[in-house]
């Protein structure tokens, strides 16, 4: 289990994770990198398995989705980490998720939207991870930004309310300070991060990995499908 946490704005998006990952034998090391940038367009993370077929996560999705068009990331992977959970025995299988964060438009030369996308077995109908809504299939989630000033989204091991409150809170305060500054974001995405590992008994590590995507840096971004 690890936490990903995404802030999603109409200037820039930033990300944070731990580096957390548990053997079966129960040994834990802080040494996996689980958020990467999607073909300049998406800051992603993923929770749940992190190797498959020996490899690690982000080299699996880049294996994926190498020569893919842009357009179609999201239904390539859809497909294959669906096709790979197919072979996995029904009582082995876990909560998995993909959270990408980022900039595309929604239909051919149509208006770039700041967006979510949640790719996972464990969402219920609003896009919230959880391990009790764990599910066959895999579901995909769009979220547009829409007219919201900002939104906060996880997946992983659940932050605690008050948590979230405080992180909610304070993202509200630096996009409305700073708007276009995803330095601002930074303090309480790893605050958020380091409070959620506290009350984890272990399962969330405290080394964190932060990254961050200016809308301005975005080349030209395609569509979602």
């Amino acid at each position: 289990m690890t936490e990903i946490i995404s802030v999603l704005t109409d200037k820039y998006v930033a990300l944070v994770s731990d580096r957390r990952v548990t053997w079966e034998d129960g040994t834990q090391e802080d040494t996996d990198t689980k958020t990467f940038n999607l073909f300049g367009q998406f800051l992603m993370g993923f929770t749940g398995f992190a190797r498959i077929g020996g490899f690690r996560m982000e080299r699996w999705v880049a294996d994926v989705l190498r020569g893919v068009p842009t357009e179609e990331y999201f239904n390539v992977l859809f497909r294959e980490i669906g096709a790979v959970f197919n072979q996995i025995r029904r009582s082995e299988r876990k909560p998995q998720a993909f959270l990408a964060t980022g900039y595309a438009s929604l239909q051919p030369g149509g208006r770039v939207h700041p967006m979510n996308v949640v790719i996972s077995n464990s969402i219920d109908r609003e896009g919230n991870f959880s391990r009790s809504a764990l599910q066959r299939e895999f579901t995909a989630y769009m979220e547009p930004l829409g007219n919201r000033r900002q939104v906060v989204r996880s997946v992983g091991y659940p932050m605690p309310q008050k948590v979230r409150q405080i992180l909610e809170h304070k993202i509200r305060m630096v996009t409305k300070a700073d708007p276009s500054n995803p330095e601002r974001a930074a303090g309480p995405l790893v605050y958020a991060l380091r409070e959620t590992a506290e009350k984890s008994d272990g399962w969330v590590g405290k080394a964190a990995l932060l990254a961050s995507l200016p809308r301005c840096a975005v080349p030209s971004p395609g569509m979602v499908t």
